[in-house]
């Protein structure tokens, strides 16, 4: 065994995803050898769109429509067996139906159509907090809420933080997280409504979610909009900033008493790159954490090449390109469990750590550097190739389709 060893954590190409669906997603997660399929639903700024579109709408003749989704929804769950229901906001405004009724009407009709769960847009403030508490009653499913306060308004108590749902044995967690109100909102609509920061509050119940509960998979469920020109937060940024890498630095100096040679290296750039500098420097470990900066793809290649294990430690993740690409080159990984890290890595390939501890995050670090034979480069590769290569997910993909088509027809 090589007496130095290069810990990788890759901040720039780990920006996968968060679980803002943009229609189904689907995702399969091995428990004691079962695989449990559950189907994830998910709509978002339905404002108020009971009806279609007209006939000669110019972009959506004929598309949208409660009854048309509600008509989808019961197919779906027709054909398969665990299904959730989300909706990400914004179920208000847009059209006479919120205007005459307030609300009563979208929320009635997402109850029969038995959403699982639902946060707030900025649009569901139009009414003022007193209107959406009017209606709220019509909701047979909770309003997850987790980074406002409604403590000194009339909501307080009628939202949660989070929800847990379970299906088979699996336990989903899901919170939500909505755009700050202040210059969106007229402030008086919203009142004494606090908003706290979407990425602590984020933080704060993926963790609750994952440790105290022991939830197999979190779902955020955001409207913070999925990215923008400006600097403003988006469902990008709150990712990125969702990685825990200051975990990493902590676990690593533990680490680093053992095996005082060793490297940890970190590719990328954002907004918490000098805290983490600051991080190593208060560890008196800045010597042995080398922060590259920014890299282009082959350099990334060399990086993944040059080290010996991957280190991931966000709080969410939905597919994991990540995973793949550093199993593709022969790579074990450390990964705290993100929802698809249980389903891509296989034992041999890597340690799933289950708690966002630096205890949890260290020993794993020092287990797979004493136990570094048993993983072995060619048959984490041969793994990676059997299962996502572009034959492989070309095939899958091409079956995809043929199901949809079959079905639809």
């Amino acid at each position: 065994m090589q007496n130095r060893r290069k810990f990788v954590k890759n901040i720039l190409i780990g920006a996968a995803g968060i679980s803002t669906l943009s229609s189904f997603d689907i995702i399969n997660i091995a428990r004691k050898e079962k695989l449990v399929k559950l189907t994830i639903l998910h709509t978002n700024d339905m404002h108020s769109r009971i009806d279609p579109f007209g006939p000669n709408d110019k972009k959506y003749a004929n598309q949208g429509g409660m009854s048309k989704i509600a008509n989808l929804v019961e197919k779906i769950r027709n054909k398969e067996a665990n299904v959730i229901l989300l909706d990400a906001g914004d179920i208000f405004q847009g059209t006479p139906y919120f205007n005459l009724f307030g609300g009563e009407v979208e929320l009635k009709l997402m109850s029969q159509m038995k959403y699982d769960a639902g946060t707030m847009g900025n649009h569901d403030f139009d009414n003022g907090i007193e209107g959406f508490n009017n209606v709220l009653h019509n909701a047979n499913f909770p309003f997850l809420c987790a980074n406002y306060d409604f403590s000194e308004t009339i909501l307080n108590g009628k939202t949660k933080p989070y929800h847990i749902i379970e299906k088979q044995g699996i336990k989903i967690g899901i919170f939500g997280i909505g755009i700050e109100l202040d210059g969106l909102v007229d402030s008086r609509l919203y009142g004494k409504t606090i908003y706290n920061d979407p990425i602590e509050s984020a933080n704060k119940y993926a963790t609750i979610l994952k440790e105290q509960h022991e939830c197999n998979a979190v779902i955020c469920l955001s409207h913070l909009g999925y990215e923008y020109q400006h600097k403003t937060l988006s469902d990008k940024i709150l990712v990125k900033e969702t990685k825990n890498i200051d975990l990493i630095i902590k676990s690593f100096k533990i680490f680093n008493q053992q095996y005082s040679n060793s490297e940890l290296r970190i590719v990328g750039v954002g907004s918490e790159l000098k805290n983490l500098k600051n991080l190593a420097q208060k560890y008196r470990i800045i010597k042995n954490v080398l922060f590259l900066g920014q890299k282009l793809r082959s350099e990334i290649i060399d990086e993944y090449n040059s080290c010996s294990a991957f280190i991931y430690a966000s709080n969410f993740e939905t597919f994991g390109v990540i995973f793949v690409e550093s199993m593709a080159l022969g790579r074990p990984i450390i990964s705290l469990s993100c929802g698809s890290s249980e389903e891509i890595i296989p034992e041999y390939a890597g340690i799933i750590v289950k708690k966002k501890t630096t205890e949890d995050m260290s020993n794993a670090m020092i287990k797979l550097h004493q136990d570094y034979s048993k993983y072995n480069p060619q048959k984490i590769r041969e793994y990676c190739e059997s299962k996502f290569s572009e034959e492989e997910l070309s095939l899958k993909m091409i079956k995809e389709y043929k199901s949809v088509l079959i079905n639809k027809w």
